[in-house]
This record gives C-alpha cells, sequence and structure tokens, in this order.
C-alpha cells in the first residue's frame, strides 16, 4: 500500500483513527520504518502536550477585557422602504462646522469664475473670442507635441507587438474560414447578450414566496 497521510497517522497516534482503518494502518506503519517514526513523534508530541499545566483564568479576567472594549457606534443606515426626500434629508449636514465646510466647498468654484469674469471685464483689451482662440492655439501645439511621443511610446509597448503579431497572423488565413469564425463569433455574441440579459436585467416572472425576503 502507499505511505498514510499525516493526517491519517497523527489520528492513529492520537487513538481517534476508525477501526476498519485502524488495522490496515498499524500494520503498514509495524513494517514501514518512516512511517513507524512519524507516529512516534507524534505520540511523543502528545504526552509532552499533555504534561503540561492547564491553567485557568482568573475570576476577574472576563472583567478586565470587557473593561477594555470600546464599541464604535453602528453607522446610520437608511431602509430600503425610506422614501427618497428621507433620504435626501439624511445627508443634509447637523453641525455648523459640516454646514461651513459644505458651503466653502461649494462656494470655491463660484468664487473663482467670479473673480475670473471680474479680471477680464476690468481689461477691455481682451474679450472672450480672444481668450478662446488663445486656448485653442495652446490646445493644438500641445497636442502636436505630445501626439508623436504618445504613440512612440505605445508603438514600443508589448501591446503593439501583440496587435501587429495578431494582425500579421489574420493575414495569413484563408478569407472564408475568417468569415465562419466572426459568423460563429457574432452567434455566441448574442447568446451571452440574451443570457445576461435573461439573468441579470429582465424582471423574473416567478411566484416569490416569503422565505424569499428572510435574507
Amino acid at each position: 500500500m502507499h505511505h498514510p497521510e499525516p493526517e491519517v497517522l497523527e489520528a492513529l497516534a492520537a487513538g481517534s483513527l476508525p477501526a476498519a482503518d485502524r488495522t490496515t494502518v498499524a500494520s503498514h506503519v509495524e513494517t514501514c520504518g518512516p512511517c513507524g517514526a512519524e507516529v512516534e513523534e507524534f505520540r511523543l508530541l502528545f504526552a509532552a502536550l499533555a504534561d503540561l499545566p492547564r491553567l485557568a483564568p482568573s475570576t476577574a479576567f472576563a472583567d478586565r477585557v470587557m473593561a477594555r472594549v470600546r464599541v464604535a457606534p453602528a453607522p446610520a443606515i437608511v431602509p430600503d422602504g425610506v422614501p427618497f426626500a428621507d433620504r435626501l434629508r439624511a445627508l443634509v449636514p447637523g453641525k455648523r462646522l459640516r454646514w461651513a465646510l459644505a458651503a466653502t466647498f461649494t462656494g470655491l468654484p463660484i468664487v473663482t469664475v467670479g473673480a475670473a469674469l471680474a479680471w477680464l471685464v476690468t481689461h477691455p483689451n481682451l474679450s472672450a473670442q480672444a481668450l478662446w482662440i488663445f486656448a485653442t492655439q495652446r490646445v493644438e501645439s500641445a497636442i502636436a507635441v505630445a501626439a508623436p511621443w504618445i504613440m512612440e511610446q505605445l508603438a514600443a509597448t508589448r501591446a503593439a507587438g501583440w496587435l501587429g503579431a495578431f494582425g500579421r497572423g489574420l493575414a495569413t488565413i484563408d478569407p472564408g474560414r475568417l468569415g465562419v469564425a466572426a459568423s460563429v463569433l457574432l452567434v455566441l455574441t448574442g447568446v451571452s447578450a440574451w443570457v445576461l440579459y435573461s439573468n441579470l436585467i429582465r424582471t423574473p416572472t416567478r411566484e416569490r414566496h416569503h422565505v424569499s425576503y428572510s435574507f
């Protein structure tokens, strides 16, 4: 027979191996040196653990542990049945500091845009059309400079090499076979879309039982 698993040898040493397997495993251990040594190591380990003193915690141990436990407040959970207005009301800040922070973050973009418009009004030589032309020219210049570098970096990536190899591989395939493969892929895509729609999007029409809402 094959050598028993360590868990089987451990159960034999602990005396918890079922009687149906105990005789077969014991006969193997008697004739197998490595397995017999492993069982002996388990027995020595169990004997050493049994000789260790058994200590019980004091009566005040639980009280000291619970005195150090700090329970954090549970986050507010809005039930599913709460109306939409109550959901919005739960998001409204309830303290002055929160109101101040909300007003700051909300008003900062408005103040920034207002300051920019005021600066434009005080400079009659500037116009919205001139600023638009200036911004458009700067964007076009940036794209003209960045586009070659981006294309060079993309061409040096592994993905570009894979795409090139894939394109060369497609060029060697017979157009007829390629059309058949495309048709099969299209059919499989349609079937997959229908399965996803049937199981994830479409509302099930089967009856619901009370046990469905127990979780």
